[in-house]
């Protein structure tokens, strides 16, 4: 059940950080 939450908690971090990257190249460069 460990790894499970872990692996959640990390995917869902990664997964925001790519949607913070996204965000920043299309509207921190217009």
């Amino acid at each position: 059940v460990a790894y499970l939450v872990i692996g959640i908690f990390r995917g869902s971090i990664t997964i925001n950080f790519n949607i913070r990257l996204e965000f920043e190249n299309k509207w921190g460069k217009a």
